[in-house]
């Protein structure tokens, strides 16, 4: 099982992204300014597995703000790229209410 945490100290926002296998990757944390860049970078594995469809379940998510919002964007994006199916699984309805509010949901695949 791979790990990657992004601590922010000044604020103790954490963040962890967890593959759990046959391309189901478990997100915690906070998904928000502080931690997103620190995800990104650290997300190279959500793609590199041979899986056509990579799921990113993000029942562990406590809270999330536009930075969290762009990253599901960034991610879609890379996926189309590599031409892999990507799914958001489990999403807040914190997330949800945003991806409306900035007409995303159409574009963002979210259940």
């Amino acid at each position: 099982m791979t790990l990657f945490r992004q601590r922010q100290t000044r604020d103790k926002t954490t963040a962890s992204l967890r593959h759990q296998g046959n391309g189901r990757f478990l997100l915690t944390g906070e998904l928000s300014f502080a931690s997103v860049t620190g995800l990104l970078r650290q997300s190279t594995d959500l793609f590199a597995n041979p899986t056509p469809t990579v799921e990113l379940d993000l029942a562990g998510v406590q809270r999330a703000d536009s930075a969290g919002l762009a990253l599901l964007v960034e991610w879609l994006a890379q996926a189309q790229r590599l031409d892999k199916s990507l799914r958001f699984l489990h999403v807040p309805e914190q997330i949800l209410r945003m991806a409306k509010v900035g007409g995303l949901e159409a574009i963002l695949p979210l259940t």
